[in-house]
């Protein structure tokens, strides 16, 4: 792994305090972020912070700057960069003051001088003597890991026989690396922490044939602070014949017991993970900057909301191992559903709020996602499996081995909630990066490998599902570190997707004229809500720097605004712009050839009166998880795009007669990052 870039910096600044309530439309300023300490003393902390295109460039120091003259020196270690060299994505940490108000607003600046002191060494961790230990009863037998064992061996000189050699010669893979993954993922003075691990031992070193477990161990500045991840997979890709293993497990920090469950039936290709503090957990909250959050086009744009605290109070903030926490048990069944839209529920009230309670819920949807099936670990290189590397293995081609088990937790494309993708975004730890590669990964797995043209990874199922897998894929190149070996992996298939739909639509002269993907559904049974989803995801492409698809997004805004009544004279009124299906066309692959037809093979005779502005729109249009619900998003990309007549269109939405109430259901409430006037109810 090439080195971090570790930045540290302080000048004194005066603070821009920012209400915790978001405006599209305002000027944000730097980031900021609110710390709350319960505890005594300094407090050790690190958190995700994703920064705006052009505004911070490596090669400086950072620190984080009060106006009551407190000055925090910060570690980063900048994972992603934007296009131009600036900051994308970076982990921050530091220790808060001793003495702290509860609440402080800190403003992440630039310094003059590096924070003294060298980075936290293994060979440190290692003299702190910390060890832990997973050991597991399944099948009569036993299986551990150690952690002391495994550090060492990372640290011993190549020509030394170690505990790796050991562990690489007993693994049942018959390749060089056999699983067995080991890489620095933070560095610096503040905090250092490595990942390490590999498949789980019997007391002949022995591996398991399905089971590992990796240790994510953080260390802070005179290792007073540590924390260890424990991390248990069932998930080798290449093993024969996958199942469920049910075993008694018990993880140990420093031969204490911390943790212990029986008769846990571990789903194959699944995975969970708990943490431990080995001395006290810090004492101390972050609260993230939600209206520069919103800024960066890492997530989309929200109204002004104020969730009721019963609503948060309510969400699900913790979830025990091959459990489903706050996702569906059977994610295909129809209706609306909490965790669709282009963030999950919790994770949207988070955005919105900045609140607790919705972080620690939107966390728990992270460690649920490990439940489902859809991890697939390759032993060779100990990352999920690359179609690149093996372009014909696909599940629905039924070349990946075949399950003799199966998970009661079903998992779907055209359902499939974002489920890792702002946790990791927001907490910088490893777990969750690797939880939205593995569901970004399976969405091309799954496909067959014919149709998804073998290594491209091209998603052609069902509209909406090509919409949820393309915003997972995508997420994940903008999110992956630049220096990891999956980032120009996801990069290329995201690329991949975006010219193979601008060559079906934008560049063929045979495409249909309304802006409409074709629908597995047939022309009777186009579900236009569908297609939205895949409006809004390809701005959000945009918006994360795939500038390659603003041909593809402007093609496809024509469709909303379309519906909308375009500038209120192309024929079609906006009360029917959101129906559950429409007639597209008079046969298969024959579209009408404008929206006036549309309307009138629609919706011909059912509107009593003109059609003006004010009208209650039909879909539900008082639920925020209605059909123009589903319709703002896109509306909202539309807008920001300049598509021709879409500020008309928006302004004719929001000014409908029935708006829904979003306070505690936001998962649709978007709107245009510029001012649009009358744009708010």
């Amino acid at each position: 792994m090439k080195k971090k870039l570790l930045i540290y910096w302080g000048r004194l600044a005066a603070l821009v305090i920012l209400a915790v309530t978001n405006s599209s439309v305002i000027a944000v300023a730097s980031p900021t972020m609110a710390l709350q300490v319960t505890g005594p003393g300094q407090q050790p902390f690190t958190t995700g912070y994703v920064f705006k295109e052009g505004e911070f460039r490596t090669g400086s120091a950072w620190q984080a700057v009060s106006v009551d003259g407190f000055r925090i020196p910060l570690q980063l270690d900048i994972k992603a960069l934007h296009r131009d060299g600036s900051i994308r994505h970076a982990i921050v940490s530091g220790f808060t003051p001793a003495k702290l108000k509860n609440g402080t607003r800190f403003e992440i600046v630039k310094s003059a001088a590096a924070t003294e002191g060298s980075a936290i060494t293994l060979e440190q961790l290692i003299k702190a003597n910390v060890n832990a230990e997973i050991k597991i009863q399944t099948a009569g037998k036993s299986y551990s890991l150690s952690l002391q064992p495994m550090l060492h061996a990372a640290d011993e000189k190549p020509e030394q026989k170690s505990m790796l050699s050991r562990l690489l010669a007993a693994s049942p893979f018959a390749t060089s690396q056999n699983g067995i993954i080991f890489r620095q993922w933070l560095t610096g003075p503040v905090v250092s922490e490595w990942i390490i691990g590999g498949p789980l031992l019997d007391d002949e070193v022995h591996a398991h044939n399905y089971l590992a477990g990796y240790f994510h161990v953080r260390a802070y500045q005179d290792l007073k602070n540590i924390r260890v991840d424990f991390v248990i997979e069932n998930n080798w890709t290449f093993q024969q014949q996958p199942q469920n293993i049910t075993y008694d497990i018990e993880l140990q920090i420093n031969g204490k017991p911390i943790y212990q469950q029986q008769n846990l039936n571990h789903f194959h290709h699944a995975r969970w993970h708990k943490s431990f503090w080995v001395a006290d957990k810090p004492a101390v909250v972050i609260t993230h900057d939600i209206d520069y959050l919103q800024s960066t086009g890492a997530v989309s744009n929200y109204i002004s909301l104020q969730p009721g605290r019963e609503a948060l109070a309510r969400l699900q903030k913790q979830v025990e191992p091959m459990s489903n926490g706050p996702l569906s048990e059977y994610m295909p069944e129809p209706g609306a559903s909490p965790a669709i839209g282009p963030l999950p529920r919790w994770a949207a009230l988070y955005v919105v709020s900045g609140d607790q309670d919705a972080l620690q819920a939107t966390l728990a949807g992270g460690d649920a996602g490990g439940t489902y099936s859809v991890h697939y670990r390759d032993g060779k290189t100990g990352l999920p499996v690359s179609i690149a590397e093996y372009p014909d293995l696909s599940w629905n081609g039924e070349t990946l081995p075949k399950e003799r088990d199966s998970n009661k937790y079903s998992h779907d494309q055209a359902h499939q909630p974002s489920i890792a993708y702002l946790p990791y975004l927001l907490s910088g730890d490893y777990f969750y990066l690797e939880e939205l590669q593995f569901w970004a990964n399976w969405n091309m797995l799954w496909s067959h490998h014919v149709y998804r043209q073998h290594e491209k990874g091209i998603i052609g199922i069902q509209v909406r599902g090509q919409a949820w897998a393309l915003r997972e894929i995508a997420r994940a190149a903008y999110i992956t570190p630049d220096d990891h070996p999956l980032k120009k992996y996801f990069n290329d298939r995201v690329l991949f997707n975006i010219e193979y739909n601008t060559q079906l639509y934008v560049k063929n002269p045979a495409a249909n004229k309304l802006g409409a993907l074709k629908s597995y559904d047939g022309h009777e049974d186009f579900a236009p809500w569908m297609d939205d989803f895949y409006t809004w995801m390809t701005g959000h492409l945009v918006e994360l720097g795939f500038i390659e698809a603003i041909p593809l997004r402007n093609w496809k805004a024509q469709f909303p605004v379309g519906r909308m009544g375009g500038d209120g004279n192309n024929g079609y009124c906006y009360v029917f712009g959101a129906p559950y299906h429409l007639l597209v066309g008079p046969a298969r692959n024959k579209w009408w050839p404008d929206f006036a037809t549309l309307y009138q093979k629609n919706f011909a005779g059912k509107l009593n009166g003109p059609c003006v502005d004010g009208l209650e729109m039909t879909g539900y249009a008082d639920s925020p998880t209605g059909y123009p619900s589903n319709m703002r998003p896109a509306l909202a990309i539309a807008v920001d795009a300049d598509v021709p007549n879409a500020k008309a269109a928006w302004r004719r939405f929001v000014n409908s007669a029935v708006q829904p109430d979003y306070r505690d259901y936001p998962n649709f409430a978007l709107q245009p990052r510029i001012s649009v006037k009358s744009e708010r109810k």
